[in-house]
């Protein structure tokens, strides 16, 4: 039983609403099966199973938190704030990427603005190899982790792949494609960033891939 339809919001998927409805599809799963003779137990956990592969079967997006937060939650954990932030962020997003996310444990998250053509890290200048390179190693990037890119586009604009090649001992973990995006308001650890295509989803980029 699934309760895509039952008055729920789908499109919260933090773990809390997760379970919530899958306990509700659990109770009257093992109701019905009570009521028409047969095991509460039996009919609840077939009706948790139905719901969970049919209303919460992971899209592209929830694969990505999968892969790059739980995963990492799970073995190691997420840490709070970014390593290398962009001179130009504004001052809210500034906060919340120093403040308000969490990012996976072991990895150098870089906060920076991006477009279709490519990142820039002051005013609308697009940043050379050179200058990315300047900006991760003056924040401290030693080639010694792989980096988390929260930048737009920077899958599709060739920034994810340009810095993989700086760096041929680690991999960037970037969105493969559109924008991806901070939230200023606290909540749920680790669901505050997000990509704005149901489609995308945090891809690694390798040496010369």
């Amino acid at each position: 039983m699934a309760m895509g339809n039952a008055g729920f919001n789908m499109n919260n998927r933090t773990l809390p609403a997760v379970a919530g409805r899958t306990a509700v599809a659990a109770i009257v799963g093992g109701t019905a099966s009570a009521i028409t003779g047969g095991k509460f137990s039996n009919g609840a956990r077939t009706a948790a199973m139905m719901h969970l592969l049919n209303a919460e079967g992971p899209s592209a997006w929830e694969k990505a938190k999968w892969s790059y937060e739980v995963r990492h939650k799970m073995n190691g954990g997420l840490k709070l704030g970014g390593n290398a932030l962009a001179p130009n962020l504004t001052s809210i997003e500034r906060t919340a990427a120093e403040e308000y996310t969490y990012f996976p444990k072991g990895t150098f998250v870089v906060v920076a603005h991006g477009s279709e053509h490519g990142m820039y890290l002051s005013s609308l200048e697009y940043a050379s190899d050179a200058h990315i390179r300047e900006f991760l190693e003056g924040a401290g990037y030693k080639g010694d982790r792989p980096i988390f890119l929260q930048s737009c586009y920077s899958g599709e604009n060739g920034v994810a792949q340009r810095i993989a090649n700086m760096y041929p001992e680690q991999f960037v973990i970037a969105p493969n494609v559109g924008m991806t995006n901070l939230t200023v308001s606290p909540g749920y650890q680790g669901e505050r960033y997000f990509l704005d295509n149901p489609n995308a989803y945090y891809k690694e980029y390798r040496t010369n891939q």
